[in-house]
């Protein structure tokens, strides 16, 4: 319960506002860690997302209007496998993001 109001009361009155009893308990608990965790994947896909436009555009890749959101539903580890592909073997990266991005969609 006290994770949860300090949850609240940081995100209306900011962090330093808390007192550090309830800022610790907040930040120590499991809720916490796991926001914590899901805010730095959606941090690592948008990145891996945008390094991917940034190949597209330099490879003359036509990209959709929905571009973004065709990306991100491919899932961080296939984002990731594709921005190594990308560096190694630049190619067969642009075969295949050519190919996600002019698929239909479903």
């Amino acid at each position: 319960m006290l994770v949860v109001l300090g949850t609240l009361a940081s995100r209306r009155f900011g962090q330093d506002r808390l007192s550090h009893y309830l800022r610790d308990i907040m930040i120590d608990s499991p809720f916490w860690e796991e926001q914590r965790a899901l805010e730095r994947k959606r941090v690592e896909v948008h990145e891996r997302v945008e390094t991917l436009l940034t190949f597209a555009n330099a490879r003359g890749i036509p990209q959709p209007p929905d571009v973004e959101e065709r990306l991100s539903h491919l899932g961080a580890a296939a984002l990731k496998a594709l921005v190594n592909k990308a560096v190694t073997t630049p190619d067969a990266a642009a075969t295949e993001l050519r190919a996600v991005l002019t698929a239909p969609k479903h």
